[in-house]
């Protein structure tokens, strides 16, 4: 059977339609489309990671504002917790500082009270001793928030008619200052001659004075560590 040649004309056409390519033949024609397309996409990113960048700021400072606000509430309730506790405990306060509890210590008022005391209950004359001022040892647990208690020790030597003069002194100084009583010891002095009017006992009695201030407060001016005699009324 005989089969008919391709004509010249259809063999070249042929030839043509397969070299032709996309980027050469049709590429060209998309190009406008795709370069917009491309920039379109690459702008959308920048506005997109823009848009976030802004959003994770704006959530920082809204963060930030809350715990701002956070704190400053926490703030006002402390305020409002310490003036009330002010407004409770003003008044002990106030007490403490009239007995001389806070701040410096004022031994000459010590004494003072003992001497108004002495005359007051026409006691025996009596010697003291006051020791330097030192820092007492308290608890960890309990928090002084800068402070420090501090106690002057003293010994009180006191002749007795009976024993109910000791306890004037001690509810005396305790009526005006504030201080720790240590130990007391009442001895018997010898038998007197009969018919003599002579005190029949003498004690000795260790206390503290107390006062609080500031921890390392600078140390009192005043130094009473001596022996005086208070005179008798």
């Amino acid at each position: 059977m005989a089969t008919n040649p391709q004509t010249p004309d259809k063999s070249k056409a042929a030839e043509t339609q397969r070299a032709r390519t996309f980027a050469r033949d049709y590429f060209p024609t998309i190009r406008a489309a795709s370069l917009t397309f491309v920039v379109c996409v690459l702008l959308g990113a920048a506005m997109v990671s823009a848009t976030q960048q802004l959003l994770e700021r704006q959530i920082s400072a809204l963060r930030a504002s809350q715990l701002l606000e956070n704190s400053s509430r926490a703030q006002f309730r402390q305020v409002e917790v310490e003036k009330h506790e002010i407004h409770d405990f003003q008044p002990m306060y106030q007490q403490l500082v009239m007995h001389g509890f806070v701040g410096a210590e004022q031994r000459l008022n010590w004494i003072d009270s003992i001497q108004a005391i002495q005359q007051t209950a026409h006691l025996q004359p009596l010697n003291y001793e006051i020791a330097e001022q030192q820092a007492f040892v308290v608890a960890p647990s309990i928090d002084m928030g800068g402070l420090e208690v501090r106690g002057s020790k003293m010994l009180i030597k006191l002749s007795l008619l009976h024993e109910m003069d000791l306890f004037r002194l001690l509810n005396g100084i305790k009526s005006d200052q504030l201080f720790d009583l240590q130990n007391c010891v009442i001895k018997r002095w010898p038998e007197p001659d009969p018919g003599t009017f002579l005190p029949l006992l003498y004690a000795e009695c260790t206390l503290y004075w107390l006062t609080v201030g500031k921890a390392g407060g600078e140390p009192p001016d005043t130094d009473t560590s001596m022996s005086p005699t208070v005179p008798g009324a």
